[in-house]
Parts: C-alpha cells; structure tokens; sequence
C-alpha cells in the first residue's frame, strides 16, 4: 500500500461491515486477468520452550491459548533454549503435524533451536533375547524428533541437536553350533 510517497507492507486487511470492522482471512488483488493472495492475516503466535518439555504438540498448546487454529491459520515462532524436548513414549518430541490448512492456506511454524537447544526422539525398545533354541529379536525403531504434514510450512534454525532416536539393540542369542566331519560339535567363534 502507498501512503504518502512511501510503499508500506499490509500486515493484516480489514473492512467496514454494517459499521463494524472485520478482519479479512485472504486478500486477493485481480493482475493481468488473474487473482493472486497479496496477504494471508494470520494469528501469530510466539511459543518459547526454557525448560524439558516431554511430546510438545502444537495443536494442543494453540487449542490451550485460545487461537483459531481451525478457522484461521497459524503463523508460529517456537524457540528451543537451554532444555531439551524429547518424546517420553512413541510419539514424536515436537508434534505440529495435527495442523491441517485453512481454506487452502498451509499454517507457517518456524522452528529456532539456539546453541543449548534439544529436540530429541526416543530410543528404540530393546530386543529380547534368544534361549538354548532361538536367537534374539531386533530391537525397536527409534521415535521422531519433528513431526509435520502437509498442511504446515516449515522452516527450521537448528544452532542446537535436532535428533531421531536411535533403534534399540537387538537381543543376544544362545551360540551357534555346529558339526564338523568327525562328529565332534564345535563352537562357532566370529573372533577368528
């Protein structure tokens, strides 16, 4: 928008509607025969994690503070500093994958993890182990550190550890034998 001999960015649009003003979702200007979004009024919101944070989900921290998250979209800052998020069971340690688009319009989360900042999935589970007739099993897969979907744009700052959790260690397994021509049974050693 042009005010005086300056051009100025439009951050949010509103109209005059029966003597009230209401704020516009989408603004659309008609070029060369085409419409096109010239801005978006999205609810922004700033989110800053200081302390361990177990299975931080987005939706539930946004539904909590009282946004529109179904009706609006989202523009969210989340920083990370001097703690850790980690999931404490198997879902991800920072969950914005519940945010679907409004109208279209995908929400925008940026992610800052600063120096001392930690996202961290979970370890996988362990194998068990084998007996005197079977060997082990493989361990778990490791949880998610971010989880997203197609309705978010995502944009990450990573100064800190972002960081899937490694699978779990397979179980150990009873030693395998086997004979040789003179009937005698040997241990199999992978030392040598």
């Amino acid at each position: 928008v042009k005010s005086g001999d300056a051009f100025k960015q439009v951050k949010e649009t509103r109209v005059k509607q029966d003597n009230e003003w209401k704020d516009v979702l989408v603004t659309k200007v008609k070029e060369g025969g085409t419409w096109k979004t010239v801005n978006v009024n999205y609810e922004r919101t700033d989110v800053s994690i200081t302390s361990n944070t177990a299975n931080f989900n987005l939706l539930t921290h946004l539904n909590n503070a009282g946004k529109s998250t179904g009706t609006r979209p989202q523009m969210v800052n989340i920083t990370v500093s001097n703690s850790y998020v980690y999931s404490a069971n198997s879902t991800a340690a920072l969950d914005i994958g519940n945010l679907s688009a409004v109208g279209g319009i995908p929400h925008r989360v940026r992610i800052l993890v600063k120096d001392d900042g930690n996202i961290i999935g979970m370890s996988g589970t362990a194998g068990a182990a084998g007996n005197n007739t079977s060997v082990g099993t493989d361990g778990g897969n490791g949880g998610d550190a971010i989880k997203t979907k197609d309705g978010v744009e995502l944009y990450i700052e990573n100064y800190g550890t972002i960081a899937g959790g490694g699978g779990g260690g397979g179980g150990g397994g009873y030693p395998v034998t086997s004979s040789n021509k003179i009937g005698k049974s040997t241990r199999l050693n992978s030392s040598h």
